[in-house]
């Protein structure tokens, strides 16, 4: 079995990564004080194209990203389900993601924007994917992200908050 890895030699589609991009340029637009009701990013836009770059392979370089936001090396190990040495080995090695680690990945993104639409900052969407919720049986959101149900879970607390109720 090959190892798959980004090189010159191989460049990247810059179609496929396009919906990747814009998750990440949203998240960062949030660290530089962009207001939520400036952002045009809606990830239900292109869940197709998502897909299709997930399937492709994410850069660890999208780990990087999610640092900058202000996860730390054991969160994101926790989610994504793997060690900091396999971050850490993959981000060197510049090796792309396996499916399961970018849908991971990209789910954490995907929900860190939403919790910061919710919560109109994104300092306030991070204590609150930290912090534990009743409405989530005393769980944390940031550990729930880590399956599906969980993250389904999470939205619709998301959705809640969003429009009105509390959780």
């Amino acid at each position: 079995m090959t190892s798959r890895q980004e090189t010159k030699d191989q460049p990247r589609k810059s179609g496929a990564s396009e919906p990747v991009a814009q998750v990440f340029r949203a998240l960062e637009r949030m660290r530089s004080g962009v207001s939520m009701l400036d952002m045009t990013y809606q990830h239900e836009k292109d869940t197709l194209g998502l897909a299709s770059s997930i399937r492709a392979g994410l850069t660890p370089a999208s780990w990087s990203e999610l640092r900058k936001t202000g996860y730390t090396a054991p969160e994101l190990a926790a989610v994504i389900g793997v060690s900091e040495k396999t971050i850490s080995r993959k981000q060197s090695s510049r090796e792309l993601l396996g499916v399961a680690e970018g849908d991971r990945t990209m789910r954490l993104a995907q929900v860190t924007l939403e919790a910061a639409r919710a919560f109109g900052a994104l300092d306030k969407a991070m204590r609150w994917l930290r912090k534990a919720n009743r409405v989530l049986g005393g769980e944390r959101p940031l550990d729930l992200i880590a399956t599906e149900p969980g993250t389904a879970l999470v939205r619709r607390v998301l959705g809640t908050i969003e429009y009105g109720g509390v959780a």
